[in-house]
C-alpha cells in the first residue's frame, strides 16, 4: 500500500502539472491541446479520489503498518471517529485539501469557459505544488521503528488526540470548505 498510495500521489502531480502546461500552450494560441488539459484536471481528480478512497480503507481496515494510520486511530475507535481521523493530522489536512482543490478544479473546468485556460493554468499549478506537499508528508509513509529500521506493524495504534474526540471539532474541516 505505500508504493500504491505514494503512485497515486505522483499521478495526481504528473496530472495537474500536464493541465497546467496544456492550459498555458492554450492562452499562447495551441487550442488543439485544450482538450488534453482537461484530460488533465480531470485525471488529477481521479488521483486525489483514489488516495482518498485508499487512505479510508486503510484507516477502516486498522493498517498499523502505516504510521499515520497507526499515529491517528486504533481499534476502538468508532467508525465515525475513524473516517474523521484522516484529517486529524497534517498529511490527511493535505489530502482534504487536495480533494477540495481537484473538485473544485472540475467545477472550473465547466464554468469558467473564456477565462477557462488563464484560471486553471494558474490553478492546476497550485494544485500541483499541493500534491507534492502531500508526497513529502506522504499518508501511506511506512511504520519505521527510527532505532532498528524494522517494519512495525503494532497489534492497535495510538489513537485520536483526546481533544479531537468531539462532534464538532471533527466536522470542521469539512464545514469549512463547504462554507
Amino acid at each position: 500500500m505505500y508504493i500504491l498510495g505514494s503512485l497515486l500521489i505522483v499521478a495526481g502531480i504528473v496530472a495537474a502539472y500536464g493541465a497546467s502546461v496544456g492550459y498555458a500552450l492554450v492562452t499562447r494560441g495551441r487550442t488543439a491541446v485544450l482538450p488534453y488539459a482537461r484530460a488533465g484536471v480531470y485525471s488529477a481528480l481521479a488521483a486525489v479520489v483514489a488516495v482518498v478512497a485508499l487512505l479510508i480503507s486503510l484507516f477502516l481496515a486498522g493498517r498499523y503498518d502505516i504510521k499515520y494510520v497507526n499515529d491517528y486511530t486504533s481499534n476502538d475507535a468508532s467508525l465515525f471517529f475513524k473516517v474523521a481521523s484522516i484529517w486529524a493530522g497534517q498529511p490527511g489536512s493535505f489530502v482534504v485539501w487536495a480533494l477540495w482543490g481537484v473538485i473544485t478544479g472540475a467545477l472550473l473546468v465547466r464554468r469558467t469557459r473564456h477565462f477557462e485556460p488563464y484560471v486553471l493554468a494558474v490553478f492546476m499549478l497550485i494544485q500541483g505544488s499541493l500534491l507534492v506537499c502531500m508526497l513529502v508528508r506522504n499518508p501511506f509513509a511506512a511504520n519505521i521503528d527510527a532505532a532498528t529500521g524494522a517494519l512495525l506493524s503494532p497489534a492497535d495504534g495510538k489513537g485520536l488526540n483526546p481533544l479531537l474526540h468531539n462532534f464538532w471539532m471533527i466536522i470542521h474541516p469539512p464545514i469549512l470548505f463547504w462554507g
